[in-house]
């Protein structure tokens, strides 16, 4: 077809980057979250679907793990916030909420320090 490159160039004008899409995203998931406990499930597709835009900001990034750890230790989904956490912290070491929410994961699953 004749047009072509210039239909795929329009789109990609009109398609908002990762870093938008996935600020969207986790502010739906924060929404969902303080509906209460019956979009919890909505709140982690949401974080998982701003993990999943592919941001090249890894603070933020850390952030939307960390949102979705904090979920999942409201459902004490232990193991989970622990998986969400490690991931946090790997891409912002400072993220001292993904810390918090570890060592609340780990007092879940009885695992102390020795």
């Amino acid at each position: 077809r004749k047009g072509q490159p210039v239909d795929a160039f329009q789109q990609l004008l009109y398609e908002d980057p990762p870093e938008m899409v996935a600020e969207n995203k986790k502010q739906q998931g924060n929404d969902a979250l303080k509906r209460g406990p019956k979009y919890y499930d909505d709140a982690i597709t949401l974080y998982t679907a701003a993990i999943d835009a592919g941001s090249s900001d890894a603070k933020a990034n850390a952030v939307y793990y960390s949102n979705r750890a904090a979920v999942q230790l409201l459902k004490r989904n232990f193991g989970k916030v622990n998986e969400d956490c490690d991931a946090a912290i790997k891409l912002d070491p400072q993220n001292v909420k993904a810390y918090f929410r570890a060592a609340k994961a780990l007092l879940g699953l009885h695992k102390y320090p020795a």
